[in-house]
């Protein structure tokens, strides 16, 4: 994955909003996935695709952080996510 990696959901992953975070159901895998508040926020900013720069200026611009930091966490989250079959990454 690098910056110009393009992020988007998958089509077939249900979503619902359960006291301010967002549950996740994959059909294709048969789980549940639970996302804290900042997964919450990177989910809803995924509803279309953008690229994994777009997406790390926008959460270090959003909560004031470190955008290497950032871009390392949020690599690691969606390959976890894809791995799950949650997004694909292109």
């Amino acid at each position: 994955m690098n910056s110009q990696t393009r992020v988007c959901r998958r089509g077939d992953v249900l979503s619902a909003e359960v006291n301010g975070e967002i549950v996740l159901m994959s059909v294709d895998q048969g789980q549940y996935i639970g996302l804290d508040e900042i997964a919450s926020d990177l989910w809803t900013r995924i509803e279309r695709p953008l690229t994994l720069e777009a997406l790390v200026a926008q959460l270090a611009d959003a909560y004031d952080g470190d955008p290497a930091v950032i871009e390392r966490d949020v690599g690691a989250l969606l390959t976890e996510m894809a791995a799950n079959g949650l997004v694909d990454l292109s």
